[in-house]
């Protein structure tokens, strides 16, 4: 019933549309870049009604206004985060649950690479949207926060069930994976599919939870301080 898009935005963003594949009905989650996803909007005739925000830097949240100004959708995003996100229609708090016109929502605390950053998982379609918390075979900077709490943040991602497809925000895999062969071994299956697909230029996202938790050195981690060393390691690499 429910199907999802990849919008490639601006040099190495995604933005993403869920789309109820009998109504037309799409919610979007982040708006970095206005025109690429009006116009996808607008060629598939879709009816969009909720935009979700998973933080709040600029390429994220840009093309917001123009967007809701061109469609009318509601804007969701974080209530302790709302000063810092475009003018939200609705306030999320991390932690709930939400129904949005039959389609779950689980907003997940995923505080980190800024102090506000949610994820939103919809258990319905096995489906993760990490923003820049956590990337395929990576994980965002640390901007705000400690890493106290980014490791928690990303513990809640790791137990999801193992089958979740993860969604995040930028295509920085290439560059991942570099860095990871430095630190853990990578099972070879993972590595060749993810090469195929940077050859090919193809998005490398949805990434399987299940994988990442094999050879993402940041689900790996098993302490703090583990997590805390891959972090530093990755910032200087």
């Amino acid at each position: 019933m429910y199907k999802v898009i990849t919008i490639p935005v601006l040099k190495d963003n995604y933005s993403y549309v869920i789309i109820n594949k009998e109504s037309k009905d799409a919610i979007i989650i982040d708006v970095p870049e206005f025109k690429p996803i009006y116009n996808y909007i607008k060629d598939n005739k879709l009816n969009l009604k909720y935009i979700l925000l998973t933080h709040h830097h600029s390429d994220h949240i840009q093309g917001v206004d123009d967007l809701v100004a061109k469609t009318g959708a509601k804007v969701y995003g974080n209530k302790i985060d709302k000063d810092r996100l475009p003018k939200l229609d609705f306030e999320l708090l991390a932690g709930q649950k939400y129904d949005l016109e039959g389609l779950n929502l689980d907003v997940i605390k995923s505080d980190g690479h800024t102090i506000g950053c949610l994820s939103f998982y919809f258990p319905q379609i096995n489906t993760v949207f990490t923003g820049d918390l956590l990337f395929t075979m990576g994980c965002g900077r640390m901007f705000e926060g400690s890493y106290e709490v980014f490791f928690e943040s990303l513990q809640k991602i790791k137990k999801l069930p193992i089958n979740t497809l993860i969604y995040s925000g930028h295509e920085y895999t290439k560059q991942n994976i570099e860095f990871a062969e430095t630190v853990v071994d990578i099972s070879s299956d993972c590595l060749v599919e993810l090469n195929n697909k940077i050859k090919s230029n193809i998005p490398t996202v949805p990434s399987l939870l299940k994988y990442e938790i094999k050879n993402n050195p940041f689900l790996i981690a098993k302490t703090v301080d583990e997590f805390a060393t891959y972090r530093k390691l990755k910032d200087d690499f």
